[in-house]
């Protein structure tokens, strides 16, 4: 028995028909939900699937709707994605008229996903050659009612069996036992052992209220040379640096980090992109403060270098750029009180063109240049802020188009880092040497963040590689490690517990205790980033992320 068919000249009012096409688009996004890549939002996509589905009077509407529905389903994707938003956009629209016309050509064509793409593909062949026999709309709307009720799949799978309640106990002890408090001082507010969402804005409010008032041991008055000994401190803020790009190119191994006495495995730079960092580093007298609050004004009492300063310490600036991108040399004055004069940028040889057409200087000269600085005094007090955008995205070799890939600026910064600490090794000269990344390149990138982009402070962007040089002192050769979570306020108190401890003071004496007794209990921070329009935080045995004002969802691992 054959179907009736409907007379061309029936009034669409009376035909329900599919979503058509708009099927692939849902089933696509339940897909890319199920892996992460979305968080797919059920009641919009409900809504969006009624109006292309329901009955309209006239072709000419039927068209139209079709075309609006297309927009809003366009709109709702980048919406559910974790694509920088308007706000963002706008934010950084000044920014984004300073990088050339390749780097942003070659931005956007190493942003597509090519294993996306091809499973997209084939998923449109699919729904072309079975559209005939499968009711692809019965398939969404199933979708949907799984996405908005998804306990009514939980409810047909067996019940995982329970852990005794004494095990929970135990857990929950072990689980906020590092989180309640340390010798030096609490480390931040308890969290619960099986937190949620709903919980996360209470314990930040908490958090960044603890914050406020912690700070570092820093001297008030001048310390007499007689007490401190005379040493020069250098703090290398590298641009572009993670734990997890060092991992993706295989440089984790390379020999410039066995070089150092001491490494934090567990450091957050808390925040992605470079302003902030190295408003947070030079601020790092203090706890640590809100995105927002970093802008508010500038607050004296937290500035390090100047807090050096004023105990005897001399100040000087190292950059291989001109710091004019993104106003930040000039933030960093009006904020941070950042006062030293710039080295002198017409004496180093130009190594690279930044993605705005600037020059980036060569770093061994930017070294060299420190050195021969010091070596002016044979014995000084100096703290010597350094900062280097070798690897920052988009530079290139000069007069060409293609940027360089990471791996070789990486592995060249760090020779060049492997050489000066060779050369201070040997000229006897007592310095502590800081190596503090701002913040990584997202070389390989994530399920909701493509590679290069930083919009999300993830993990893998925030989680630093920290070294510690103490030169100039014999200790047993034994590397020391910092697996406590920690930020900005350990490397102040670092530093301020070096400057007091007299350790610079010995001339030729095993020192490994003392080094060790300044180690100790430095203050923890627990993992909290954010930029202006996105937060992670790791929370309850997970990380959690928030785009603007929106939920706090789990970062898909």
């Amino acid at each position: 028995m054959t179907s009736p068919k409907i007379s061309q000249d029936a009034p669409l009012e009376t035909v329900w028909k599919g979503a058509g096409w708009f099927n692939v688009y849902f089933l696509a996004k339940f897909a890319l939900a199920y892996f992460g890549y979305l968080n797919l939002e059920p009641a919009y996509n409900a809504l969006l699937f009624a109006a292309v589905v329901l009955p309209i009077g006239t072709r000419a509407l039927d068209l139209l709707r079709n075309l609006a529905g297309a927009l809003a389903a366009v709109a709702l994707l980048w919406h559910e994605s974790w694509l920088p938003g308007p706000e963002a956009i706008r934010a950084n629209a000044h920014n984004l008229a300073d990088f050339s016309a390749s780097f942003l050509i070659d931005f956007v064509v190493n942003a597509v996903n090519p294993v996306i793409v091809a499973w997209l593909a084939a998923g449109i062949v699919a729904w072309l050659f079975l559209r005939r026999w499968i009711r692809f709309s019965t398939l969404t709307v199933i979708g949907l009612v799984v996405t908005a009720f998804p306990q009514l799949v939980t409810w047909a799978l067996p019940e995982e069996p329970k852990a005794p309640e004494a095990a929970v106990a135990v857990a929950a002890e072990k689980a906020a036992a590092p989180e309640n408090e340390t010798a030096a001082g609490p480390l931040q507010p308890p969290q619960p052992a099986n937190g949620t969402g709903d919980d996360i804005d209470r314990w930040l409010t908490a958090f960044l209220t603890e914050e406020e008032n912690r700070v570092a041991s820093l001297p008030s008055d001048p310390v007499p040379e007689s007490v401190s000994g005379a040493f020069d401190i250098a703090l290398v803020n590298i641009c572009s640096l993670s734990r997890d790009d060092l991992a993706a190119t295989g440089l984790e191994d390379h020999d410039v980090w066995s070089k150092f006495d001491v490494r934090f495995t567990d450091f957050s730079s808390a925040t992605s992109y470079s302003g902030p960092a190295t408003l947070r580093l030079l601020t790092a007298a203090c706890g640590q403060p809100s995105h927002s609050a970093l802008y508010d004004q500038r607050r004296p009492q937290c500035e390090l270098l100047n807090r050096f300063a004023a105990a005897g310490w001399e100040n000087r600036l190292y950059l291989d750029h001109n710091g004019r991108f993104d106003n930040y040399l000039e933030s960093l004055r009006e904020l941070a009180g950042l006062t030293p004069a710039l080295n002198d940028l017409t004496k180093l040889r130009g190594r690279y063109e930044a993605f705005d057409g600037s020059p980036v200087y060569d770093d061994g000269d930017v070294f060299n240049q420190w050195f021969s600085d010091l070596s002016e005094k044979p014995a000084s007090r100096t703290v010597s802020f350094f900062n280097l955008v070798a690897l920052h995205d988009g530079n290139r070799a000069p007069g060409t188009l293609k940027p360089l890939d990471y791996a070789p600026l990486a592995k060249t910064l760090l020779d060049e880092l492997e050489r000066i600490m060779d050369r201070i090794e040997k000229s006897g000269r007592p310095v502590l040497f800081i190596v503090v990344p701002e913040h990584g390149a997202a070389v390989r990138g994530d399920k909701i963040q493509m590679a290069r982009l930083r919009e999300i402070p993830s993990p893998k962007i925030t989680n630093v590689p920290v070294f510690v040089k103490f030169f100039g002192l014999k200790l047993d050769g034994a590397p020391r490690t910092v697996e406590e979570p920690t930020s900005y306020l350990a490397i102040a108190e670092l530093m301020a517990r070096t400057a007091v401890s007299g350790v610079y003071r010995t001339h030729g004496e095993d020192v490994s205790a003392e080094v060790n007794a300044i180690l100790k209990d430095l203050p923890q921070t627990w993992p909290v980033s954010q930029n202006a329009n996105a937060s992670v935080v790791r929370f309850a045995g997970a990380h959690w992320v928030r785009l603007n004002t929106g939920k706090w969802v789990k970062y898909p691992e």
